[in-house]
């Protein structure tokens, strides 16, 4: 059978190398990450529990049943600077492998949120992502034509990368919380190069990114809430593709989720805060995994997705 690598490198770059697709990870505990999404959004520890300090790190395998299938980590750290305003910076670093490919990436963050005038509970925000991408290419594990130019060669690309995004965001001190906000995850349409042996370049041209995402955080008792969500994304040349999630945290510091894709795919969720286990104070541990599965005729073939999410979260 083909590498999975062969069939997605060649299934998006209609022979030119120039992909034609989404480029980016998706991660389908999504809400958990939120400034992936979009740099302009506030964490959601900070929305949910008040902690201004958050690390986590999420761990993705997509298709099981698929060789060389795609495996994505993602590593992040955010400080909130409260005053009258918000600031938010901080950083991630992320590894995207499928067979013969890995795109490594690291990021720089920082936004800004105002409250407009006369409303304390609002908050506009403006974001930004500054980052170095590394591609590589293996060719020994290609199954090209024996008289292709990169047979048996490794290749590695670096390019700059941008992202830029905008929020609103409404935080009561009690009651429902709630955001909305669009992105550009990767704003400008550059290529990674890879040279040849005949002297020549391949191309893999990134195209720009439309994320659009929202949800509410409504309180449930003294301790739990329901989080409805939907994240929009679109890159050009590709279906639009919307997502959609409920999530419920229960007052034993347990949660489940359910979503769905117009991909086709169904999500569930768990997680946990683990502080009772622990004995933590003044911090938030949480765990939640993730289960994926497509629904359409070739579900069965592509298999399914898990994924593994850690946040800690402190500081005030």
């Amino acid at each position: 059978m083909k590498k999975i690598a062969l069939l997605l490198i060649t299934g998006l770059t209609c022979f030119s190398w120039r992909a034609i697709g989404q480029q980016l990870p998706i991660f389908n505990q999504y809400t958990e990450i939120q400034t992936y999404l979009n740099p302009a959004n506030i964490p959601v520890d900070y929305l949910q529990y008040n902690m201004n300090k958050v690390m986590g790190l999420t761990y993705r395998i997509q298709w099981l049943e698929m060789e060389d299938s795609p495996r994505t980590g993602l590593f992040r750290f955010e400080k909130v600077r409260e005053d009258k305003n918000l600031m938010t910076w901080g950083g991630m670093l992320f590894n995207d492998h499928v067979g013969a490919s890995d795109i490594t990436g690291i990021y720089g963050k920082y936004a800004y949120q105002v409250r407009p005038a006369g409303n304390n509970n609002l908050l506009i925000g403006l974001g930004l992502t500054a980052g170095l991408l590394q591609y590589r290419l293996d060719g020994t594990e290609l199954e090209f034509d024996p008289n292709d130019v990169l047979k048996d060669k490794k290749e590695t690309s670096w390019l700059p990368d941008f992202g830029l995004g905008l929020n609103l965001t409404y935080y009561p001190e009690t009651g429902t919380k709630w955001y909305a906000g669009v992105s550009l995850p990767q704003t400008f349409g550059l290529s990674a190069n890879f040279k040849t042996g005949d002297g020549n370049d391949l191309s893999i041209k990134r195209v720009v990114h439309l994320y659009s995402s929202a949800g509410a955080i409504f309180a449930v008792g003294q301790q739990g809430f329901l989080e409805p969500s939907i994240w929009v994304k679109y890159a050009q040349n590709a279906p639009l593709n919307i997502d959609f999630n409920l999530r419920q945290k229960f007052v034993n510091n347990f949660w489940m989720g359910l979503g769905y894709g117009t991909s086709k795919n169904v999500h569930l969720e768990m997680g946990m805060i683990l502080n009772q286990l622990l004995h933590l104070k003044d911090s938030v541990l949480r765990a939640g995994f993730g289960f994926d599965y497509n629904i359409a005729a070739y579900g069965n073939v592509l298999g399914t997705t898990y994924e593994l999410n850690v946040g800690y979260a402190w500081g005030k």
